[in-house]
């Protein structure tokens, strides 16, 4: 899942174009796109598949599935 993001943010800090990433879907047909610009912005699954954009879309986690995975990541290690 979170894979495509730290590949993504590897070549961007070895100088190459950083290709935007899927982060998450919506129950309403829209994914979440990282455009490696510091914002993230909403567009329709149609786009997000015509774009070639990845993971798939449906690999996508849900919006739930991604910020608790977003929350554990961020939790103090005991």
């Amino acid at each position: 899942m979170l894979q495509w993001r730290v590949r993504a943010m590897l070549r961007a800090k070895q100088g190459e174009k950083h290709m935007p990433v899927g982060l998450f879907r919506s129950e309403d047909g829209w994914a979440q796109v990282d455009y490696g610009t510091g914002a993230t912005i909403p567009i329709p699954r149609s786009r997000y598949e015509a774009k070639g954009y990845k993971p798939n879309f449906d690999k996508l986690p849900s919006e739930a599935e991604y910020r608790a995975a977003e929350e554990k990541k961020d939790a103090p290690r005991h």
